[in-house]
């Protein structure tokens, strides 16, 4: 097929005109691209305006290729954009209309693209090259790998203002150098009265100019009340009490030597007013430069650079240090300020003061704390509608911008300053848990009109687009790279693994079943090739590549070092049993109604998908029985990790680099409910053909306020079917709700899609 591509003019070609090989077949599927509009890349010519690919292409491992496509603007763009604009345009009395039209436009869009992944996902197309490539493969993915992968490699932009600066201060320093090796001279060889007092006068003259000059760009540019930046930093920088201090000594020796009739004395004071001067305009040039906001950018940057580099801790402790730290806080107040008087620009300019740090330096753990504390604020503010949603969104996107710059940069071990892979995964995985924590806050806070739904769709829509772009950060062969080095990942071992995804999967994330092919890939060096949507089980490959027999075991360094980490299967199972529990006790409460507005790809309603995510567990089928299923719950709560296990490992590595605010980690074992709603799910039945028989005995024989515990669990995260009512027994209720994981079988699934 790669062949097929690279054959193609660089013109483009229209799509009726490629092979039957990688052309649609299928009728329906033809209508759906159709309908899909400009989501669709590969369209029949019939069923719209012409698609053209301009094949510009970059190999990839194992023979893949990326593409670059190039297409005209179709009639549905035109749509959106036209209702995006009487979205802006309206006034207020039509503004729930013009709301609600970009909300049917989106939901229609997000309908269509939700289940891309069963007709040319980026997953799916690995196990089936002959899939039709969407917008999801070669465009959405792209444009992430695009903006993530191998950022921050360039010059910071404060990078040519440090060597401007640097030959500036140099030039200024020798001319001061040699002022100063005249005071010998002006000792050995003193002048007259009359050419001190001349020189003296001009001097003084200069001085005051300068003087005056500063007064003025200090009256324009800084606010007396304003502590960011600080008198003491705009004074280390203009080296003002140097100057002035030189000054001070030239005018005292001057004043000595004339009353005493030393002229040794009046020369050398005239000598130090001729040094302050050269001074004073090296003070005032660096003064001037802070006049614009860009010079106060580069200068605060420098400022937050060197004190994050004084204490490189922990990132837990970031918050407490925080507190303790005048600069710190002084820059978080400057920006609570800004935030408080919506002031949009003012909060763009201290995010890309903090941004702005380069990578290469040292304090990577401090820096990490401090976004994840100005993300957290910026998403306060936005769901309390003290902050613009938009700057809000545009705002977190340039601080996990930054920090998957430092997370990749971990790859670079010879860096000084760098985080370590384990550290990185851990900082990825909250990361990840916390912006899927944000996007369903915001749907919360909008179904009870706390949030307005505009700031709860641009939040959801950045939470989702991050997700991905960290997801596409540690996969170790991407979908799209343009480049080389985006291939690889940071994370380099089973306890990175571990820390990132157990925690990437909480609160209902956006991708979460997506994240485990490069999960299967890190732990086994090779590719699962299934498609999750249709019922594929990857912990179940998985758990056969890592310590099966025969043709399903590998044999792969990386394979090697999983069995080592893991020690052996019942661990294995119990290790993901755990990431299941967290997934399943935090997804979203089914009994709210899901705002159109807010419907994002893998942030939908669509009870095929949740049934997809709760597979993705269900199908790890260790137990077959009822007495094994409660062996497991007892192993599951009764015994503690011993501290070189795995998973006590990852808890220990995430409590020094989670953020304790807003969502402090909680170990599964605390959740009671949880831990027995995921084992009953892999004693649900899978298949059509199977029977509950074993589930319901296990239900049965747990205590009471147990079952009730498991009963609120299940009717909070679980829906029933459209036509059902809650059954009056907690065990059948549990048993019903259970049950949607057979909904989405693969013959159902190929045939909605």
């Amino acid at each position: 097929m790669n062949t097929v591509r690279n054959d193609m003019n660089t013109q483009g070609e229209d799509i009726s005109r490629l092979p039957e090989e990688i052309r649609p077949a299928d009728e329906q599927i033809r209508e759906r691209w159709a309908r899909v509009g400009p989501y669709a890349m590969l369209r029949p010519a019939a069923a719209g305006c012409p698609t053209h690919i301009a094949p510009n292409s970059v190999p990839l491992r194992e023979g893949r290729t990326a593409i670059r496509w190039r297409r005209p603007i179709s009639r549905a763009v035109t749509t959106r954009t036209a209702a995006a604009e009487a979205a802006a345009m309206a006034p207020a009395v039509d503004a729930v209309a013009a709301s609600d039209a970009v909300a049917a436009v989106a939901a229609s869009d997000a309908e269509a693209l939700g289940h891309s992944r069963d007709l040319g996902g980026p997953r799916y197309r690995r196990c089936h090259p002959e899939a039709p490539i969407t917008l999801r493969r070669m465009g959405l993915e792209g444009m992430a790998r695009r903006n993530y992968r191998g950022r921050g490699r360039g010059v910071p932009f404060m990078a040519a203002d440090r060597g401007w600066g640097g030959r500036q201060r140099l030039g200024i320093w020798v001319a001061a150098v040699t002022v100063a090796g005249t005071v010998p001279l002006s000792v050995l060889n003193p002048a007259g009265d009359s050419r001190v007092m001349g020189s003296t006068q001009v001097s003084v003259a200069f001085f005051a100019t300068i003087l005056t000059g500063e007064a003025v760009i200090f009256a324009l540019s800084f606010l007396a009340s304003s502590a960011w930046p600080s008198l003491k930093e705009i004074d280390a920088h203009i080296a003002f009490r140097v100057w002035v201090v030189i000054g001070w000594l030239g005018a005292m020796l001057l004043g000595v030597g004339l009353l005493t009739g030393a002229q040794a004395l009046s020369t050398c004071g005239a000598v130090l007013f001729l040094l302050a001067d050269v001074l004073g305009i090296f003070s005032f040039a660096r003064l001037f430069g802070l006049a614009s906001s860009g010079g106060r950018k580069r200068l605060l940057s420098r400022a937050l650079e060197r004190r994050l580099a004084d204490g490189d801790g922990l990132i837990a402790g970031m918050h407490k240090r925080i507190a303790t730290d005048d600069l710190l806080s002084s820059y978080l107040r400057e920006l609570d300020a800004a935030v408080a008087a919506n002031d949009a620009n003012g909060v763009r300019d201290r995010v890309e003061e903090l941004t702005a740090v380069p990578v290469a330096f040292a304090g990577a753990r401090g820096r990490a704390g401090l976004h994840l504390e100005v993300l957290h604020r910026l998403a306060k503010a936005a769901l309390a509608g003290r902050l613009d949603s938009t700057v809000a969104a545009t705002c977190g996107q340039l601080l996990v911008d930054s920090l998957l710059t430092q997370i990749d940069a971990a790859r670079e071990q010879g860096r000084s300053g760098v985080l370590t892979p384990d550290e990185a995964a851990a900082l990825a995985g909250h990361s990840g848990r916390y912006l899927a924590w944000l996007a369903a806050t915001a749907w919360t806070m909008s179904t009870r009109q706390v949030t307005t739904p505009a700031a709860a769709r641009d939040l959801v829509a950045f939470s989702v687009h991050a997700r991905d772009s960290i997801t596409f950060t540690l996969d170790p062969d991407p979908p799209f790279a343009d480049t080389g080095a985006a291939l690889g990942t940071a994370i380099d071992g089973p306890l990175g693994v571990l820390a990132w995804v157990r925690q990437f999967v909480e609160f209902h994330g956006s991708a979460q079943a997506n994240a485990f092919y490069p999960v299967f890939e890190l732990l086994t060096g090779t590719k699962f090739r299934g498609n999750y949507w249709d019922g594929a089980s990857i912990l179940t490959e998985l758990r056969a590549a890592l310590f099966g027999t025969g043709d399903a075991r590998v044999d792969t360094p990386e394979a090697d070092r999983a069995r080592v980490a893991f020690v052996n299967v019942d661990l294995f199972d119990r290790t993901w049993t755990l990431v299941s529990v967290g997934a399943l006790t935090t997804l979203r409460n089914v009994a709210l109604p899901h705002p159109p507005a807010l419907v994002r790809p893998e942030f939908t309603p669509d009870r095929r998908l949740l049934a997809a995510y709760v597979r993705t567990y269900a199908s790890h089928r260790y137990v077959s029985t009822a007495r094994e299923a409660r062996i497991a719950l007892m192993r599951l709560l009764g015994r503690g990790e011993h501290p070189t296990s795995l998973w006590a490992r990852s808890s220990a590595l995430l409590g020094e680099c989670s953020y304790p605010v807003p969502v402090p980690l909680i170990e599964p074992c605390e959740r009671v409910a949880g831990c027995v709603l995921a084992v009953a799910c892999r004693l649900a039945p899978l298949r059509p053909g199977d029977d509950a028989r074993q589930l319901r005995l296990f239900l049965q024989h747990l205590p009471d306020d147990v079952l009730a515990a498991v009963r609120r669990l299940a009717a909070r995260t679980l829906p029933l079917r459209d036509d059902q009512l809650p059954s009056a027994d907690p065990v059948e209720e549990v048993v019903e709700r259970l049950d949607l994981i057979r909904w989405a079988t693969p013959a159902s699934t190929a045939g909605a899609a």
